[in-house]
């Protein structure tokens, strides 16, 4: 009997022996997992601060570029509205100039000259004539039954599409036809 109660506590003591070895070993396994499960973490925060930081500087710098952007547009809409208004205004200093040359040349018209001038072709129409001729005869051709809101509307259709005929911006449009006094 001695024998077995020997074998008996020689088997107890075996098995608190593994269970204290596998006590341990699953306490290292769950501290080996924390850590990780740690360092994880800290490296996915650690992330996350550093993609919403260059997520605010590309926020930053989007904002940057489309100030830059808005800033020069404006400048070169000024540069281009000030050379198309020196333009305007040198081709009608020509048109003037080459009107009162006409005017100071001496009227001598003799009968042949007069046949001569009967076959010669009629003067062409200056550009902004043309353009303003363009732009009436669209301006009439819309129906007089239309709301406030859908002449306007329509007006705004007729300027874009004379501008973009004659390859001229909608500025210079308007200036045209400010200096023929045409307010529609």
């Amino acid at each position: 009997m001695k024998k077995i109660l020997l074998a008996l506590a020689l088997l107890v003591i075996l098995v608190v022996i593994a269970f204290i070895k596998t006590e341990r070993q699953d306490k290292q396994a769950q501290n080996a997992y924390n850590n990780g499960l740690q360092k994880g973490n800290k490296g996915l925060n650690q992330s996350l601060n550093e993609a919403d930081s260059l997520r605010y500087y590309i926020g930053q710098q989007e904002v940057a570029f489309a100030d830059s952007l808005m800033s020069k547009k404006q400048i070169y809409q000024h540069k281009a509205d000030s050379l198309s208004e020196k333009i305007d205004s040198m081709a009608l200093a020509l048109e003037q100039s080459n009107l009162q040359k006409e005017q100071k040349k001496p009227k001598q018209e003799t009968s042949s000259s007069a046949s001569v001038s009967k076959k010669s072709k009629p003067k062409k129409p200056s550009r902004h004539e043309q353009i303003l001729t363009a732009y009436k005869k669209r301006y009439e051709t819309l129906s007089h039954d239309l709301s406030p809101r859908e002449k306007h509307i329509a007006i705004a259709e007729i300027r874009k599409e004379t501008a973009s005929d004659f390859k001229i911006t909608i500025a210079e449009l308007n200036r045209i036809r400010n200096k023929n006094n045409i307010n529609y």
